[in-house]
């Protein structure tokens, strides 16, 4: 299967068990590297349903994908679709707290940036401002001014926060 009919099949009907369905696709045609291609497509549903379909297939073989962790990290930042948002932070957040990737100075610096960025944006979607939180924590110990500014953010955060982002608040504060 090409790249493309990758793409199209991402344009059929779209169901939650289609999903696994995709993700099977993709790991049996060794379609990783084109999938993550395709969830960088600025407003295309087919990069929300590729991003979908690639963190299902991530959290069932994680290990298949080591030879992709690093482009997850660099695509965090780059992904446009704000559905891809959430999907890759989820990954993002599990490969930084295994330890399962090696960050330089500005890829840490630009992690960091894109997660505060989120986290702050009114306009993301909850799940999206979880993960942000939860990479941030993550990357506290590694960059000066996470930890400097999060205890801040994450206190304006707690003023009217959405049960679920109540919910991560407060396992932050058990874990300080």
């Amino acid at each position: 299967m090409t790249k493309e009919e990758l793409y199209e099949l991402f344009a059929s009907r779209f169901e939650r068990e289609v999903n696994f369905y995709w993700a099977e696709v993709i790991l049996r045609e060794n379609l990783v590297p084109a999938a993550l291609d395709i969830a960088l497509l600025p407003d295309s549903p087919q990069a929300f349903r590729a991003a979908y379909a690639l963190e299902t297939a991530f959290f069932r073989h994680p290990e298949t994908f080591a030879p992709f962790y690093g482009r997850f990290v660099s695509d965090f930042s780059k992904a446009v679709h704000p559905s891809v948002h959430r999907h890759y932070g989820k990954i993002v957040a599990w490969l930084l707290k295994r330890k399962k990737v090696r960050l330089s100075v500005p890829e840490t610096e630009r992690l960091a940036e894109t997660a505060c960025l989120r986290l702050v944006d009114e306009t993301s979607k909850v799940a999206v401002r979880v993960w942000a939180l939860e990479i941030l924590d993550l990357l506290a110990p590694q960059v000066e001014w996470v930890a400097d500014e999060l205890p801040a953010i994450a206190e304006r955060l707690s003023l009217d926060p959405s049960p679920a982002l109540l919910c991560r608040l407060k396992k932050r504060r058990k874990s300080q």
